[in-house]
């Protein structure tokens, strides 16, 4: 689910480049030159039809609600947290559905990579624990890139995950999830 999240930033990052400042507005026109782009960028990743439309429609409403001048309208990092929004939003309401067809690929380590994963991860934590979690989750981060230091596959396999949660909770002593 969080994969939603990673990909819809990716693809608006890389999407706002191609289309430079002209449109201001959401005409059909505009709002169909963004479906448009994103449904090519989120083709081989979504190949199922029917989710990647009903993942598009979601994110395009969203853009146009949250900003109604255009995409353009704001500076591009504004746009890559407001996607990473959109995307976590998506996941929250469609959490009841594993995977929803999304092909395994992988992503160079980036910070931005190692911060969703922290976010992913510390999002239901509550305040008194999370320097606990924290640490927790660096240790899930680096025995990630153990694994393989230089890209990490979207989405994670759930055996792999727990797998390495388990060996970070022992080495931290924690006893429970």
């Amino acid at each position: 689910m969080k994969r939603y999240l990673f990909f819809s930033a990716l693809s608006i990052l890389i999407s706002v480049n191609s289309f430079g400042q002209g449109a201001t507005v959401w005409t059909n026109e505009y709002e169909q030159r963004w479906y448009d782009q994103l449904d090519k960028d989120f083709r081989p990743r979504l190949p199922d039809s029917i989710s990647r439309k009903e993942f598009l429609n979601y994110t395009i409403k969203r853009l146009k609600k949250e900003l109604p001048q255009g995409i353009e309208s704001v500076k591009l990092d504004s746009v890559i947290r407001l996607s990473r929004k959109i995307g976590k939003e998506y996941a929250y309401l469609h959490s009841d559905k594993p995977n929803i067809g999304i092909i395994p690929a992988p992503q160079p380590w980036t910070k931005d990579v190692e911060s969703l994963i922290r976010e992913a991860f510390l999002k239901d934590v509550k305040k008194e624990e999370l320097a606990e979690y924290n640490k927790l989750c660096d240790c899930v981060i680096e025995k990630l890139k153990q694994l393989n230091p230089t890209t990490i596959t979207f989405p994670l396999p759930k055996d792999v995950v727990y797998k390495i949660a388990g060996e970070c909770y022992n080495e931290i002593g924690r006893q429970k999830m």
